[in-house]
Parts: structure tokens; C-alpha cells; sequence
């Protein structure tokens, strides 16, 4: 599967409660790496931490064997299809996942806080605009 070609259908990501994120690919890899499309600078979120994944017209998420865990509404996942509204949790790394529109608060309501335990030896930081950030197209490559 090309993870390139675009889709009929758009992800939005929003992080931060103010970043929103817009996704047509079938395949968006989340994590603290430079090759990710979603890249999270945040040492609770691992490397290679999710990817979204559209199948039949729905998006997946999908746990990339992580450290901290990949949350939907507040439980634990491996992978889980994606409604608009839900609330992706990344080693304490919030997510509104939305396609084609925006999320509205009615459709986040069913989100609950998950129930995790803090890393022992991490350092952590509050999220800045500089910690997520979107690969551009043309990164990476050596053209």
C-alpha cells in the first residue's frame, strides 16, 4: 500500500485544543521521529508511536507497540476505528480526530480521562508550538 496516494476522505487532526492538522493518505505515521507526517517532540510519545490507517472509507488507528500506550476515550487500544469527535491520547498527548469536518464538543462528550501511571525516570514538558509539527511534502527527500 502507497501510504502517499491520497484519499477521498481527509483526517483532521486537532492537538492542543488550537492546532488543527489535515491528512489525505492513507497511511499517517504519529510519533517523535523526523520521517513521521505528525511529529510529536514529546519523550512520552514513542518514536513510532501510531498510525492512522484508512480502510473503506473509515480511518483506524493503530498502536505501534508503544511504550506509553494509544488511547480512544480514555481505553486502552491496539487499533480501533475512528468517529469523528474521538479523543486520541498519546502517553498523555491529546488528539481530536475529525474527518472531512471538524469535531464538535457534542461529538467529543464521550471522551474520558484514561487512567495511566506516569513513566518513572521521565522528564517531561508541557506542549509549545514547536512541539508538534506536520512534515512538509518536500522533506526529507534529497532532490
Amino acid at each position: 500500500m502507497n501510504s502517499d496516494r491520497k484519499v477521498s476522505s481527509a483526517a483532521l487532526l486537532i492537538v492542543s485544543s488550537s492546532k488543527v492538522y489535515s491528512f489525505e493518505k492513507q497511511v499517517i505515521k504519529i510519533g517523535r521521529l523526523e520521517d513521521n507526517d505528525l511529529i510529536i517532540d514529546d519523550p512520552r510519545v514513542s518514536r513510532n508511536h501510531a498510525e492512522l490507517r484508512y480502510h473503506e472509507g473509515h480511518y483506524m488507528i493503530v498502536d505501534l507497540g508503544s511504550t506509553g500506550g494509544t488511547f480512544v476515550n480514555g481505553v486502552k487500544i491496539e487499533r480501533q476505528i475512528l468517529d469523528k469527535g474521538d479523543v486520541i491520547t498519546l502517553s498523555g498527548i491529546h488528539l481530536v480526530f475529525g474527518q472531512d469536518e471538524f469535531p464538535t464538543s457534542e461529538s467529543t462528550s464521550k471522551y474520558v480521562s484514561p487512567d495511566t501511571k506516569p513513566q518513572a525516570n521521565l522528564h517531561t514538558r508541557n506542549l509549545s508550538p514547536d512541539t508538534v509539527r506536520l512534515k512538509k511534502p518536500d522533506e526529507g527527500r534529497g532532490d
